[in-house]
């Protein structure tokens, strides 16, 4: 079952690879100043996170891609939230996030 996980994965990370630049494209269009500040950073995470929430709990998940900018080295990651409290829904969002420093 594991080699089957592993390949599943291998096929899904060039899908974050593609995602990375409309996303940004679609932020900086939104919010011009941004570009500035993703210019300035020395990487950044691009993931895509859905969430589902009923009454007392609720659980979403997703996966991204960092990118450090010196390098071009990519780092593939998970994303996992558990929420308590009341209400319900369900969302799917964009997570841009960038960082600042000497390193990621």
């Amino acid at each position: 079952m594991p080699a089957v996980r592993w390949a599943a994965k291998r096929r899904s990370l060039p899908y974050f690879d593609k995602r990375g630049p409309g996303t940004f494209a679609g932020l900086v269009k939104e919010q011009p100043k941004v570009k500035q500040e993703l210019n300035d950073s020395v990487g950044c995470l691009v993931a895509e996170q859905k969430i589902v929430k009923i009454p007392w709990i609720g659980a979403g998940g997703g996966a991204g891609v960092v990118v450090e900018k010196a390098t071009g080295k990519r780092s593939y990651s998970r994303i996992s939230e558990l929420q308590f409290g009341v209400g319900c829904g369900g969302r799917a969002q964009d997570v841009i996030s960038e960082s600042e420093g000497s390193s990621i």
